[in-house]
């Protein structure tokens, strides 16, 4: 009994270390869960689109996936707070850069699979499309500047 409450306090305490250890990066590694889910949504649709079966067997990838990815950022951010971001801040002054480089090349990867996932599906090409809506948007102030006295 006495045991098990010993280790259950440890695990805790374990636990809450690693949560405060990653607490400068929590929005990153939510944002780099959230492109995977993206990407894996897509990719059902995708193979929804081209009958093909979709079975836990080949849902299995989407952990390994985001594990990797998540270990990935974290590593990162461990070498960017013990070595690296001393040395970038006497260049950029944007902390953790290293680590927000890191992030943003794991979401650029899983965006480009969600294009490829929705051309196959949809035949559409999603990033000229948001361009397009860049373009139009700039139009919209564009006009409305001309309207404002």
């Amino acid at each position: 009994m006495f045991e098990s409450t010993l280790i259950s306090k440890w695990i805790k305490l374990i636990f809450t270390t690693l949560l405060v250890f990653i607490a400068p990066i929590k929005p990153l590694l939510l944002i780099v869960g959230a492109v995977v889910i993206l990407d894996t949504i897509f990719g059902i649709i995708k193979s929804h689109k081209l009958n093909i079966k979709f079975t836990s067997r080949r849902f299995f990838p989407f952990f390994k996936k985001n594990l990797i990815y998540q270990l990935a950022v974290i590593t990162t951010f461990l070498l960017d707070t013990n070595l690296l971001n001393e040395f970038t801040t006497l260049f950029i002054s944007i902390e953790l850069l290293s680590t927000k480089i890191m992030a943003s090349a794991i979401c650029f990867n899983e965006i480009k699979s969600i294009d490829e996932n929705v051309k196959i599906a949809y035949n559409v090409d999603l990033i000229k499309y948001v361009k397009s809506l860049f373009k139009f948007s700039k139009i919209v102030k564009d006009g409305f500047d001309e309207i404002r006295p």
